[in-house]
This record gives C-alpha cells, sequence and structure tokens, in this order.
C-alpha cells in the first residue's frame, strides 16, 4: 500500500560565502521529523526538481537509485 505523506515547514536558506566576492551558496535545511519519516541518510542521493508557477518555486525531491 502506497502512503501518502503531506508535510509542510517553514524554511529559511542558510547563506555561505562563496570562494570568491560576490559568490555565495544556499542551503536548505531539512525538519528531523522530515528526515526521520523518509528514513534520509547520509548515504542517500536525492535529486532535485524545480518547478517555478505563478511566481511559486516547488522544490521536488527524489531519492536516486544506485
Amino acid at each position: 500500500m502506497l502512503k501518502r505523506y503531506i508535510l509542510y515547514h517553514i524554511v529559511k536558506p542558510c547563506v555561505r560565502k562563496g570562494e570568491r566576492p560576490g559568490n555565495e551558496t544556499y542551503y536548505l535545511k531539512y525538519p528531523i521529523d522530515i528526515v526521520r519519516t523518509f528514513n534520509i541518510t547520509t548515504t542517500d542521493e536525492l535529486v532535485l526538481s524545480i518547478e517555478m508557477k505563478d511566481d511559486n518555486i516547488s522544490l521536488c525531491y527524489r531519492r536516486a537509485m544506485k
């Protein structure tokens, strides 16, 4: 049986300075309950797809097959 999870969290990107002036890297941290619910580990590889529609951005992470 397919389980469907709908979890909503407000996350703010963390910004780190890049090697060159003016370059920054943005990170999104996963809330721990999402990590536990989906059994995400440090060895997982996730594929990110991004969709923009009407000024809304949808981020979709999919676990990559190894």
